[in-house]
């Protein structure tokens, strides 16, 4: 997955946001969405963002400088938190990386996949209970959520990893493009919102090979209900 990241960190020691530290959520995020790079500022990492923006003059890209030859700033208010009585519904448009060290063993010795189902749900809403906690959002009530998801492999920095595409429902409002999960900073768990069948196959094109294919094979199964 193609990273400005390291550009950043080069060009802008001196801003903390731009390293990984500890188990905070990162609050600025590196992606890259139909072809095109996105950089995603949340709270203050929104101010960072918008004040280094015109600075932006290339990346990197596998070792190799891009020219960044365009640029578009798009600022946005938004409310996020827990929503009462309204199911929302989500999609992750990159791989979530669900498991670490820890639960990847738990997850190892579930006898079946509706275990792996309950451990994969609680560790979804732990990464929600994460991104709120890094912008200081107050949860009162127990979360739950709904999921259908689709195991692949994933390699992050050169290494075989498990990582899991498809939908969940959870009455929390999200953002946009954010990230939630290990290496969320450089793109993966990239959350879109899904309104309806054709916000689906919108995201369905956008979808980069060879997650697509994954998708297409299920997407009747996608949509259908959350059991």
């Amino acid at each position: 997955m193609p990273l400005p990241s390291r550009y950043l960190i080069y060009h802008f020691p001196e801003i903390e946001e731009f390293h990984e530290r500890g188990y905070r959520y990162p609050l600025i995020q590196y992606k890259v969405l139909q072809g095109k790079g996105l950089i995603i500022g949340l709270d203050e990492g929104a101010e960072i963002t918008e004040a280094i923006a015109s600075q932006i003059n290339e990346v990197i890209i596998k070792d190799r400088y891009i020219d960044v030859t365009e640029k578009k700033l798009i600022s946005t208010v938004e409310e996020i938190g827990p929503i009462d009585g309204k199911w929302l519904q989500y999609t992750f448009t990159t791989p979530w990386l669900a498991l670490n060290p820890t639960n990847y063993n738990l997850y190892r010795q579930c006898q079946s996949w509706k275990e792996k189902k309950i451990l994969l749900n609680r560790i979804l809403i732990g990464n929600i209970l994460s991104f709120s906690k890094g912008l200081n959002i107050r949860i009162e009530e127990e979360l739950q959520c709904r999921t259908y998801l689709i195991h692949t492999g994933v390699i992050f920095r050169g290494i075989q990893m498990s990582g899991f595409f498809g939908n969940f429902q959870i009455p929390f409002k999200l953002p946009e493009n954010v990230g939630i999960g290990k290496a969320s900073s450089k793109g993966f768990g990239t959350v879109t919102p899904v309104k309806g069948p054709q916000d689906f196959q919108k995201i369905l094109k956008s979808t980069p090979e060879p997650f697509r294919s994954l998708y297409t094979q299920h997407a009747q199964s996608l949509k259908a209900a959350y059991k």
